[in-house]
């Protein structure tokens, strides 16, 4: 099926397409026209104007729950969500039972995603079963196909695994996902704490928490060189 795309604007920075209004001719997901002149063919498909195209988009922290709990979402069920929605790469964290923290979890998800309309990217557990304690294969893992490593929002509490783990991480030239909250100070909070959460009456979150781990984590990298 060929599509004609009348009067699309174009987000592609980089480009020198880039923020130009023009038309557009697909084959299925092929570009094999664009310009002020391009008109369509017997037998396109002709979108309304005025539409706006860019690149796939990629999300990197994706809960698939895969395997384990396919009521919350899965992997197919993610990824045809994903491609509705314009994205084309999705980085899923390693929530799941049992969680991704080892070569066999991830060459199982890779082994299920390889006909899916989003390609999906493994992002692995950092610490085994995401308890921030003790590091996860993450050579074995990185080796089957893992992209980057995370404890799936968790923040770490223990500095010291976190500085031996992002040294690990460095030295195999891996990506690390961190989040930045000390681990005290956030644990028992579901907002940021402010006047809305406390009229709510919200156990929150206090900015600090946030400073203390931005620069905890800021200096660790420094020391370690991890990506």
């Amino acid at each position: 099926m060929n599509y004609f795309l009348p009067k699309v604007k174009i987000v592609c920075p980089g480009s020198t397409w880039n923020g130009i209004t023009t038309n557009l001719r697909f084959s299925e997901s092929i570009l094999i026209s664009i310009g002020h002149s391009v008109e369509p063919s017997l037998g396109d498909e002709i979108l309304e104007e005025g539409l706006v195209i860019s690149p796939g988009w990629i999300e990197l922290r994706a809960k698939f729950y895969d395997p384990g709990f396919p009521e919350k979402e899965d992997l197919a069920s993610g990824a045809l969500a994903a491609s509705l929605g314009g994205y084309t790469h999705v980085g899923v964290l390693p929530h799941a039972s049992p969680c991704i923290d080892n070569r066999t979890g991830v060459r199982y998800l890779l082994e299920k995603a390889k006909n899916l309309p989003a390609k999906i990217l493994v992002i692995g557990s950092l610490s085994k079963g995401m308890l921030g304690t003790e590091m996860a294969e993450l050579s074995d893992m990185k080796g089957a196909g893992c992209t980057a490593f995370s404890d799936g929002g968790l923040p770490i509490a223990n500095t010291v695994f976190l500085k031996t783990s992002l040294q690990y991480a460095a030295s195999t030239d891996s990506v690390v996902f961190i989040r930045p909250d000390d681990a005290f100070l956030s644990q028992y909070g579901d907002a940021r704490e402010g006047i809305h959460s406390t009229l709510a009456g919200i156990q929150s979150i206090p900015e600090i928490s946030e400073a203390i781990g931005v620069e905890r984590i800021a200096r660790v990298i420094a020391y370690t060189g991890c990506r």
